[in-house]
C-alpha cells in the first residue's frame, strides 16, 4: 500500500509486474515446495522432520530473500 500511495519508491529491474511474477514463482513457489517436502518426508520415511532452531533458520533464510530486495 505504501508503494501504491507513493509514500515509498520502489522500481525493481523490469518493473513491478515482472517483480511480482518473480516473487510468486521463486519466493512463494519454492516455499510451498519446501514446506510440502518438509512435512511429507516425515510421513514417507518415518524420519523426524526439521524442527526447532534449524527450521527457524530456514524460515529466516527465506525471509531474508524477501527483505533483501528493499
Amino acid at each position: 500500500m505504501l508503494i501504491y500511495k507513493g509514500t515509498v519508491s520502489f522500481s525493481p529491474y523490469g518493473g513491478g509486474y515482472w517483480w511480482h511474477i518473480h516473487e510468486m514463482i521463486f519466493g512463494f513457489g519454492s516455499a510451498i515446495i519446501v514446506g510440502f517436502l518438509l512435512t511429507a518426508v516425515q510421513n514417507w520415511t518415518g524420519i523426524a522432520s526439521v524442527k526447532g532452531k534449524p527450521l527457524a533458520a530456514l524460515f529466516f533464510l527465506w525471509l531474508l530473500g524477501r527483505v533483501v530486495i528493499f
